[in-house]
């Protein structure tokens, strides 16, 4: 992703043994607490192995004898510890994983998708925009855009230093076609760019979607599209207001920290989603 900054990620929390709480009876639940907890605190016995998940001996001796048979645990011979194997490592390394960027930002998209159409999109080379996931079944995820002509990868520079934007446009222009050259030169894409900071939104053509860019905790920037499911009076208001609600650059840190865009959003937007998504946690109280 653009401008990472290279944030240490600290020790993995583990999420499966606080799943586990609500699901302790599945024994899917216990294979993969037993597996996270010997990536944690590996070599570990099976008295602390035990000790450390709450779940019975019986119960981890059987989840361990699964993952050894699978090849993703062996067994210490001196105390008969366990401990991650190399085929587990090298199967992690060939692994696709999702973008820490992406896992922050996708909880955003997931809060608006009941209400909105939302897309989002990240610099993953310079000059190259994509839009990496979407609420949307119809629209190809990874697919490029321009910065040219597309509103989501135009409203990811805005908030780029004039140097790093620059970078973006020149390295994208110059392997564009020769009719995205000639409208950058027709419009001045660098004089339009500093007029869309006036308001840090870029409204598509129809005026039925509109992109806000946002900073991710880890120093990535991109954008989030957000579109009309249908076309009504009162979508289109809530889209105009939700617009002018949110901050000029989404902070997404400090957005999902205050109970989801609990203090970000106005009164009117937040009744206006907390109706239509029944994922959403937010009050209608106000700030």
């Amino acid at each position: 992703m653009n401008s990472h900054k290279n944030v240490p990620i600290p020790n993995p929390i583990p999420f499966a043994a606080r799943a586990f709480v609500e699901d302790s009876k599945s024994p899917t639940m216990r294979l993969v607490v037993v597996l996270e907890t010997i990536g944690r605190l590996g070599p570990i016995t099976l008295r602390d192995l035990t000790s450390e998940t709450g779940i019975s001996r019986a119960a981890v001796w059987r989840a361990a004898a699964v993952l050894r048979k699978c090849g993703w645990v062996n067994t210490r011979l001196s105390d008969h510890a366990f401990e991650l194997s190399s085929t587990l490592e090298s199967f992690a390394a060939k692994a696709f994983f999702t973008p820490v960027e992406v896992e922050e930002a996708r909880k955003c998209l997931s809060f608006f998708q009941d209400f909105f159409h939302v897309n989002l999109g990240f610099f993953t080379a310079v000059g190259t925009y994509k839009i990496l996931d979407s609420s949307r079944n119809d629209l190809e995820v990874n697919s490029e855009l321009s910065l040219i002509n597309d509103a989501p990868a135009i409203a990811a520079l805005i908030p780029l230093p004039p140097t790093e934007s620059e970078k973006h446009l020149q390295a994208y222009l110059n392997r564009s076609t020769k009719e995205e050259r000639n409208t950058a030169e027709q419009i001045d894409v660098f004089a339009a760019l500093e007029e869309h900071k006036d308001t840090y939104r870029v409204w598509s053509a129809n005026g039925e979607s509109f992109s806000a860019p946002f900073e991710s905790s880890f120093g990535a920037y991109g954008s989030l599209e957000f579109s009309l499911k249908t076309y009504t009076q009162r979508q289109k208001q809530a889209l105009v207001r939700l617009s002018e609600c949110l901050p000029r650059v989404v902070d997404l840190k400090s957005a999902l920290e205050n109970c989801h865009f609990k203090d970000a959003l106005c009164i009117h937007c937040r009744n206006t989603i907390q109706q239509h998504s029944p994922h959403c946690k937010i009050t209608a109280s106000g700030p």
